[in-house]
């Protein structure tokens, strides 16, 4: 596995497709440039962390990167790229005070990434793709890659064990445990209109050291219970294994990476090793009255909604007008709650209520496990993605009490004005 904080998708370009294990690789939500709607990653962490030659053409503004037997070729303002000669469309690329960013959302699609957003960190994880061949099945193709049928079924969506010849799945390969530190931050790089930024008086207050951990060749002393008085926390001991890695343990176990991280006194930049034991912290969330039985939770999105939903949960939505029901996964976002449809048939369920796409907001009722939140949702397909077969290319907003846009960080009033119907409050 290789883990490289601040460089992300563009890695996995330059080593391509074909390749020995997966790369999963990291990158801070704040090492993203929001542009027009779209996710861009800084190119110049190519050329810093993978010693990637690149060329600038300043006459005809075009950019070529080689790594390996992969070449990169594009241009600044055209809607394509030249991959190892063969032409690919891309949103163009975006240089803003002489730094150039790559979308991040046509690199992932193309290159078969699953990608996992909290509001720390965007993980990204390489995918190998598989064609179904006459007489194979879930298990006998699970045998023959290391996978078992449970996670080949969790990776594509799949509710049962039926396959059709021809059909594409996406296989993982296995991930070996990173000896790597994360590199340092380059300070040069300059970042603009940054996503997922949650304001400092939002976020969970944790003491932080100046200076890093040093775990490198040691062991992780086994985890003290926290304090006490943190009586807003449950703790439950994990023990690390082959392939694991902080963030990856943070999605898995939708638990928060700063908390994480604070539980057990380590940095994003701490190294894990076999065996290691840690706290995951889940934190309690009081249930609220609510206004009848017809309405939700009316709960704060920075210090209740977004932990009853966390990212990879599964909900259930309903439409308050309507009563039509669908069910969504919380796949990334960090200033409200960045949503997918679970399947093809809850996309035409939801097109049903909205007469298609559109940004128009509406009152909706969340329900998450035996808890029901009032929140508004409009359903516009955007930028990234992580469900590939739910006919919905991107996702869509949903927000909830005092949450706030990517682009601007402000509240919206048109959604307060839907999440505050669909509580039953003034």
């Amino acid at each position: 596995m290789k883990v490289i904080k601040g460089l992300g998708i563009v890695t996995v370009l330059l080593f391509g497709a074909h390749h020995v294990g997966a790369e999963e690789i990291t990158l801070q939500t704040k090492s993203v440039l929001n542009h027009n709607s779209l996710s861009y990653v800084p190119t110049k962490m190519v050329t810093n962390q993978l010693q990637a030659a690149v060329t600038w053409n300043n006459q005809d503004k075009s950019l070529t990167i080689k790594k390996d037997k992969t070449t990169i070729a594009v241009k600044v303002g055209e809607t394509s790229a030249k991959v190892n000669g063969e032409t690919v469309n891309t949103p163009p690329i975006v240089v803003k005070e002489g730094v150039s960013y790559l979308p991040l959302r046509f690199i992932a699609e193309t290159l078969n990434m699953k990608v996992e957003w909290n509001s720390e960190l965007i993980t990204l994880t390489t995918y190998d793709k598989y064609i179904v061949q006459a007489g194979d099945y879930l298990y006998k193709i699970s045998q023959n890659f290391g996978l078992s049928v449970e996670e080949i079924q969790k990776i594509n969506n799949l509710k049962d064990d039926k396959l059709q010849v021809g059909q594409v799945l996406y296989i993982k390969p296995s991930l070996a445990l990173s000896n790597q530190a994360y590199p340092k931050d380059d300070s040069s790089i300059i970042y603009d209109d940054m996503l997922d930024s949650v304001p400092v008086s939002s976020q969970p207050k944790q003491e932080k050291e100046e200076t890093e951990k040093a775990v490198s060749g040691e062991k992780i002393e086994e985890p003290e219970e926290p304090n006490k008085d943190s009586a807003n926390f449950e703790f439950k001991t994990y023990t690390v294994k082959k392939g694991d890695s902080l963030s990856k343990i943070s999605a898995e176990y939708k638990v928060s990476l700063k908390d994480l991280l604070a539980a057990n006194d380590l940095t994003e930049s701490s190294i894990l090793q076999i065996g290691d034991r840690l706290l995951l912290p889940k934190r309690v969330i009081a249930t609220k009255p609510k206004a009848g039985d017809q309405y939700g939770e009316y709960l704060d999105w920075w210090t209740e909604a977004q932990y009853v939903f966390p990212i990879g949960k599964i909900a259930t939505v309903t439409d308050f007008e309507t009563g039509v029901s669908f069910q969504v996964r919380r796949s990334y976002g960090a200033n409200h709650a960045d949503c997918e449809p679970l399947t093809a048939e809850d996309t035409a369920k939801a097109k049903e209520v909205w007469g298609g796409f559109s940004w128009d907001t509406r009152a909706v009722l969340v329900q998450v496990d035996e808890r029901t939140v009032a929140a508004s949702m409009s359903f516009m397909p955007h930028d990234i993605e992580s469900i590939l077969d739910n006919d919905f290319d991107g996702h869509f907003d949903i927000h909830f009490k005092n949450s706030t846009r990517h682009k601007d960080g402000k509240i919206d009033n048109y959604h307060q004005e839907k999440i505050k119907i669909a509580a039953g409050v003034e």
